[in-house]
């Protein structure tokens, strides 16, 4: 079967129940069977373990250190599902990985379909959803997947707010919900990629607006304002930090440099010295 934009189109709400099914085997068919994994595997359950023990649900802790490596959403959701469960275990820990895999499948899907149609969407959302890694990562007791999966929604949703005037405030005030939880997850990392890419892509925008290639500022003036403010405030702070940074640095060496000399030269003084007050070697005649 030949499948066709106007086919994607007509069936647009079989496809998204159909990307819904095919996650389970993809991501949750014996998701607790294989064993726990080192690196990180071990860490994460470990942090769950106490979580759900020992209630060190605010400052989570692993074989009783504290644990500050990454935010704790991510154990936060492995505990809730323990807790639900009654117990941790590789299943409970997973299912967090699981379910964003299966929610990227489907967030892909709306992105490819606003930007090239029900048709691409759809044969986006395959691919990515049958590409090993991806399954890798959705079976995987890891942060990665909760994280990109939160920065694809972020970026989605700001196309959706760019591209359709009417969605345009709703859209732009729940972009900064994946961005606030994935924030919870891997830190600014979900904040600056995002800031990346919109940056860059405006920046593109600007660049036709300074060519003559469109005339529409309503799209752009907010966010040329937001990245002016963002280069006046954070550029002197960086630049400030790096010259400081470079200033210890050499302090620090000149610093090393003269105690260096100095010890040489109390060694010297005090060999001289010593020399001068045992007189010279006697000799046998």
């Amino acid at each position: 079967m030949h499948v066709t934009e106007s086919f994607c189109l007509r069936n647009r709400k079989w496809i998204v129940l159909l990307l819904v099914l095919l996650s389970y085997p993809l991501f949750f068919y014996k998701l607790g069977d294989r064993d726990i994994w080192s690196p990180d595997e071990d860490e994460y359950v470990q942090v769950n373990r106490e979580m759900v023990l020992d209630g060190h649900w605010i400052y989570p802790t692993a074989n009783g250190q504290p644990y500050s490596i990454k935010p704790p959403l991510f154990n936060w959701m492995g505990s809730a599902f323990a807790k639900l469960n009654g117990e941790v275990t590789e299943h409970t820990s997973r299912l967090p990985s699981a379910l964003a895999a299966s929610a990227g499948l489907i967030i892909l899907y709306f992105i490819g379909r606003m930007l090239f149609g029900h048709r691409a969407g759809v044969l986006a959302a395959l691919i990515i959803g049958t590409t090993p890694i991806y399954i890798e990562f959705g079976r995987w007791i890891q942060i990665n997947m909760i994280s990109t999966v939160l920065l694809t929604a972020t970026l989605g949703l700001f196309y959706r707010g760019y591209s359709d005037e009417r969605k345009r405030a709703p859209a732009y005030l729940l972009m900064y919900v994946p961005a606030g939880l994935g924030t919870l997850n891997m830190g600014l990392v979900n904040v600056v990629m995002p800031m990346i890419v919109i940056g860059l892509y405006l920046g593109h925008q600007v660049l036709r607006l300074a060519r003559g290639q469109t005339k529409d500022l309503s799209k752009t003036a907010l966010f040329i304002g937001l990245a002016i403010l963002t280069i006046l405030a954070w550029l002197p702070y960086y630049v400030g930090t790096v010259v400081f940074m470079l200033a210890a640095i050499i302090g620090a060496g000149a610093i090393m440099l003269g105690v260096h000399n100095c010890r040489r030269k109390m060694v010297v003084e005090a060999t001289v010295a010593r020399d001068l007050t045992d007189g010279p070697e006697p000799t046998n005649d």
